[in-house]
This record gives structure tokens, sequence and C-alpha cells, in this order.
């Protein structure tokens, strides 16, 4: 596809997960010109856009008839968006105001959800379906 693009002046480019929680999986690209490197200072930007791009595609009916996917609980998706930031669960539980128990069973309920998913793979399965977004992880 990029060797059709460049055709068109087109040379690199950067897709970013679209975070609508509760909808279909989607995903924006964005893309330079030929010899303009994609600006990597303007990823957040670029993470925002696509989520308000995507958002507004899904209100004009775009996505009417695709399934809905199975995603975490609000209180699995915070558990793993601190595991993407690297915290333990004793440091997961103080900042949620929850026992270790509680962080643990979420956690092990969002890995049941992700089927195989391991504690270290959560953030990642979290991004690529669009339920985390970049952003999330970095903050």
């Amino acid at each position: 596809m990029l060797d059709e693009a460049r055709g068109y002046g087109i040379e690199d480019g950067f897709t970013v997960p679209a975070n609508v929680y509760g909808a279909a999986r989607g995903s924006v690209t964005f893309a330079t010109e030929i010899g303009t490197p994609f600006p990597e200072h303007r990823l957040f930007l670029a993470q925002a856009f696509g989520n308000i791009l995507f958002q507004k595609m899904l209100d004009i009916g775009w996505a009417r008839h695709l399934p809905k996917r199975d995603i975490l609980t609000e209180r699995q998706l915070e558990c793993v968006m601190w595991v993407g930031r690297g915290k333990c669960n004793w440091a997961i539980a103080k900042l949620l105001g929850l026992s270790v128990n509680t962080v643990k069973k979420h956690l092990r309920e969002a890995c049941e959800r992700y089927a195989f998913a391991t504690r270290t793979t959560l953030p990642l399965q979290a991004l690529a379906d669009g339920s985390l977004c970049i952003s999330d992880v970095l903050s």
C-alpha cells in the first residue's frame, strides 16, 4: 500500500488506534509528504484528533451494523491502564482506593476477556483494540 501511496506523493505515516469506549474497533492513519518525516512531537494531537474523527464517523452511522465487541469494565480498564504505566498491584490498589485482592481480580478477569493475555500483555491488548489510547499509558 505504501508503494502505491508514493505515486501520490505520500512517503511516511503513523496509525493510531481510535479509542471510543464500547464502540467498534478502529484506527486513523496520518500521512506525510515525501521528504517530510512524521512529526513525533504531535503524537498526542494525532491521537486526540483520531478519536474525535472516529467518534464523528460513528455519530453519522458509519459503524451502525458492526457488532459490538466485548469490552473491559471501567474498573478493569483503569487497572490495565495503571499496569501500562508500570504500577504494581499494591500501588494500583492505593491509587484506586481498592484492596490488592480486588485489583488482582480485575486484572485476572481482564486477562480472561482477552483469552490467554498476561498481565504484561494486557495494556498492549487494550491499545490494539482501542480500549486504551497511547496517551492513557504514557501520561
